[in-house]
């Protein structure tokens, strides 16, 4: 059974579609990647496994549980987190007030403390600054701790939009450093990425989503060798 299963997903904002016909799945401690144009739907799609936007049709599984009815707070518990596009941080709270809302209202809550000292073994540069007000730091510090918040819940799955959006190149060597240290610790990732070098290099399979629709999908050893895919999306 795979950790994730999304079958035939199709999403709306408003009357316009965003999603078609969506087919996904992620097995426990893969990392699967997802790559495609801007406007392509990459980032509704993680929205509506998310539970931030709710499927018209379809179905979205999560270790045999159907949950695309469930609201968002709920996916939380269950193992699922999501840091979206943007980095959202509370700016004026510290790196530690950051991250103790990660376990906030989740069972880990009472280990928060050990959970601290978990994910700051993973950012060393957070506990460096760790009484820092977030909106101080650098665009991949600010990328650090949104992904560090979302570990503070122990989730089954981490769900990545855009991690390397705007960074700088060696910045962006660091983040796929550290997405391989958080799947070796026995967490599966779906990553969103535009950066499609970085994702299909961090990934053993990938999708390829356009216009709202999966066009492609396989180990990323057949995208690398895809002359559209690498014309396209490599710049080869």
């Amino acid at each position: 059974m795979p950790l994730l299963s999304v079958e035939s997903i199709s999403s709306y904002y408003g009357d316009a579609q965003v999603l078609t016909d969506i087919n996904l799945e992620i097995e426990d401690n893969e990392i699967v990647a997802v790559i495609g144009p801007n406007g392509a739907g990459k980032t509704s799609m993680l929205r509506t496994v998310s539970g931030l936007l709710r499927p018209r049709s379809g179905s979205i599984r999560f270790q045999g549980k159907a949950i695309e009815r469930l609201p968002a707070h709920a996916l939380i518990g269950l193992g699922i987190a999501h840091v979206p596009e943007g980095r959202h941080l509370f700016p004026q709270m510290t790196i530690r007030e950051n991250l103790l809302m990660g376990s906030y209202g989740t069972s880990t809550w009472k280990d928060r403390a050990a959970l601290i000292d978990e994910v700051c073994t993973i950012f060393p540069r957070l506990q460096e600054r760790i009484g820092q007000l977030a909106g101080t730091l650098s665009g991949g510090e600010r990328q650090m701790l949104a992904t560090a918040r979302a570990l503070m819940a122990r989730p089954r799955l981490l769900m990545l939009d855009e991690p390397s959006l705007g960074l700088a190149p060696k910045i962006i060597e660091t983040v796929h450093s550290i997405i391989r240290t958080i799947n070796q610790q026995g967490v599966a990732v779906l990553l969103v990425e535009q950066n499609a070098q970085m994702a299909l290099k961090a990934a053993a399979r990938a999708y390829l989503l356009e216009n709202g629709a999966i066009v492609k999908f396989g180990s990323t050893v057949d995208f690398l060798a895809d002359q559209s895919v690498r014309r396209s999306y490599l710049g080869i």
